[in-house]
């Protein structure tokens, strides 16, 4: 990346811990063309984003440009009644609260609001993940330990 600093992982921690300490929502940060954005609600972190400079685009803009194919028209069909449950923050998905336990979900079962479905690891927090609204699991799209972006979809729900 020639010459671009990149913030340590270290510096990192350490604000979010000066945030948790003095009940801080919001911190953001620019420096040497790194810009880091930190935001939570309560006690848990609801978005981190690391906008670092670089020639990689985002997972869904590479994902968008897998999915289009040269000379095909663009079709968007949206499923009535389907919702989806995305990753509030960038981090490590886990079905379960621990290795040797049962997954929060499975396909098939009815969820409630407020209800745990999953736990997304940032920065060594694990950060619960709960639905938003009641319906059933159609679908668990991401894998057990599969990394997730910000805003990416982990589960498909159709809504009661």
């Amino acid at each position: 990346m020639g010459g671009r600093k990149r913030m340590n992982i270290k510096e990192i921690e350490k604000i979010i811990e000066l945030m948790n300490a003095n009940g801080i929502m919001e911190f953001t940060l620019e420096k040497e063309g790194v810009k880091i954005c930190l935001k939570k609600t309560g006690s848990v972190p609801v978005a981190i984003h690391d906008y670092i400079h670089q020639q990689i685009p985002p997972y869904h803009q590479v994902q968008e440009k897998a999915e289009q194919k040269p000379g095909s028209p663009q079709v968007s069909v949206e499923e009535t009644g389907v919702d989806y449950i995305c990753s509030p923050i960038v981090g490590t998905f886990y079905r379960a609260p621990a290795p040797d336990a049962d997954p929060y979900v499975k396909t098939g079962q009815n969820i409630e609001v407020g209800q745990v479905v999953c736990i997304v690891e940032a920065m060594k927090v694990m950060n619960e993940i709960k639905s938003d609204f009641a319906g059933v699991i159609e679908e668990v799209i991401v894998e057990n330990g599969d990394p997730v972006e910000f805003g990416q979809k982990m589960f498909k729900i159709r809504k009661k």
